[in-house]
């Protein structure tokens, strides 16, 4: 296996083990494929990544997610290792999803405030 390849491998591992029980999170958090989901946005939520727009794939993954469950019962601190939390939630704000109200936690991140920008642009974060 490729030094790459392996990386990934070994990313997406330690981000299951530390996320716990897949198919707990499955029913919890309406989060139906982790692996996949990791799979597909791990690039743009990666803690040493540079600030990406998701792709097409990696916002089709989260479609269904229910982010604020993920946040409360699923990010710790190992997780925060090798994710950032900030990226994760642009990541689901580009992508439509709905994300937690400013001032929520999301493990220790704290979600800002929309920024006059987004608030004029119609950015700011969705409810369903």
């Amino acid at each position: 296996m490729a030094p790459k390849c392996l990386a990934i491998a070994m990313l997406l591992l330690v981000a299951i083990i530390e996320l716990g029980n897949v198919q707990g999170i499955s029913a919890d958090c309406n989060a139906s494929d982790i692996p996949l989901i990791l799979l597909k946005c791990r690039k743009f939520i990666k803690r040493d990544a540079p600030k990406l727009e998701p792709s097409k794939a990696c916002c089709e993954s989260l479609k269904e997610v229910d982010l604020a469950c993920l946040c409360d019962k699923y990010i710790t601190p190992p997780v925060e290792a090798i994710i950032s939390v900030k990226k994760a939630i642009y990541v689901a704000e580009t992508c439509g999803c709905t994300v937690p109200p400013s001032g929520a936690k999301c493990g220790s991140y704290v979600i800002p405030a929309p920024g006059p920008t987004a608030t004029l642009l119609g950015l700011s974060h969705q409810w369903h």
